[in-house]
């Protein structure tokens, strides 16, 4: 007797992942809980998946990898692209994400009669960017666009608000669900010794940190001007740069121009161990975000790990960082703000501490991955 097969959910994802980190470990887990829920996943990605990331999938090898090439935008030379994708994997369920609502695959996923089309949204937003309404026009016909999905689910509130008040999709079918980290029932282990011996910082002395990619948006050039001035008060602080990007050279040339070199760590990227354990060696963390980001979820990484935050007031950050009781909100550019209240934080250990256990028992209580993922597939209704 043939077994039915098991429906199909078509994830097209606009990235290559060229590492494993938040967006992997939320693909990884939507997959595995689409699996414990009788489907089938096939996930499309714009280039070839790198070997690390089939490494990474190996225990569920159900999941099946296509290529779809880059699909932003309306040309209608993508139309057979995502018609061959679609032919191929037959899904009666399409999840998009990346690269704007704005595209033509809904229309050809509701040709080929997919039962459900869902967009999903990641992107953050531009420096500075304040969401408008469409004109009339222009709404209708991001309407039009827009007629065949039966649902969009975002990563924070902020994305949502953004695409409420444009206008591109009825607010009253946008769900906004958080991502998440992965946590079990042990403690992160801490790795503050081993971290500080892998990349050379010194034992002695508070470490503030960032991780992230090393472009503009993140901010790196206004955290090492908001280090000078921690610096300047409290002479034995270090911090530790962790990521890389194409700026790398611009920005420890500025650390070498206002003199805080000697105690600047760019460790590069770290594959080799943990983020909690990277985490675990910080003091504090930073997050000077210039861009609206769209979730933030490093800032979750690290209260997950105990640690208190400093962040900009930027996208989706400030749903991340309750106010005074896991870590403190500064403007984008106010670098007196932040030094100011970094400096408070590394003369108050207890605080430091409190604040800590407070930002893992909210972490946990509000970022939970697989909680999380739970109620994306729910609002998908998967």
């Amino acid at each position: 007797m043939n077994e039915t097969p098991a429906p199909v959910c078509l994830l097209v994802v606009g990235i290559s992942p060229a590492r494993i980190g938040g967006m992997e470990m939320l693909l990884k887990e939507t997959c595995r809980q689409l699996r414990d829920r009788g489907w089938s996943t096939v996930l499309a990605l714009e280039g070839e998946p790198a070997p690390m990331l089939l490494e990474y999938f190996g225990d569920l090898p159900e999941v099946r990898f296509v290529v779809a090439p880059h699909h932003g935008g309306l040309a209608p030379r993508q139309i057979p692209m995502f018609w061959r994708v679609l032919r191929e994997a037959r899904p009666q369920m399409v999840v998009y994400a990346f690269n704007g609502i704005l595209r033509l695959l809904p229309w050809v996923a509701f040709l080929r009669r997919t039962r459900r089309i869902i967009y999903w949204e990641h992107s953050s937003k531009p420096v500075g960017y304040v969401p408008r309404a469409f004109p009339p026009g222009k709404r209708l016909a991001a309407r039009l666009l827009t007629w065949p999905l039966d649902r969009v689910t975002t990563v924070s509130q902020y994305t949502a608000r953004c695409l409420a008040v444009q206008g591109l999709y009825p607010a009253g079918r946008i769900t906004a669900v958080h991502s998440g980290v992965p946590f079990d029932n042990q403690d992160p282990p801490d790795g503050s010794v081993t971290f500080r011996q892998r990349f050379g910082i010194p034992l002695e002395g508070n470490l503030l940190m960032q991780v992230s990619w090393l472009v503009p948006e993140k901010g790196i050039d206004v955290l090492l001007r908001v280090f000078r001035r921690v610096l300047d008060a409290r002479p034995r602080t270090l911090l530790a740069i962790v990521g890389e990007g194409p700026q790398r050279a611009e920005y420890e040339a500025l650390a070498r121009q206002i003199g805080v070199a000697e105690a600047v760590h760019f460790t590069g990227s770290v594959t080799t161990m943990g983020m909690s354990e990277v985490f675990a060696a910080a003091d504090v963390y930073c997050q000077m975000s210039q861009w609206e980001e769209a979730l933030g979820l490093v800032v979750v990484e690290a209260q997950a790990a105990g640690r208190p935050v400093v962040a900009t007031r930027v996208g989706g950050i400030p749903e991340m960082v309750l106010e005074g009781e896991t870590g403190y909100l500064v403007g984008r550019q106010d670098e007196a703000a932040a030094a100011a209240i970094l400096i408070e934080l590394l003369d108050d250990p207890a605080r430091r501490k409190r604040m800590g256990e407070a930002a893992r028992r909210h972490a946990r209580s509000h970022f939970d991955l697989g909680r999380n993922v739970t109620r994306l597939l729910d609002a998908w209704q998967a």
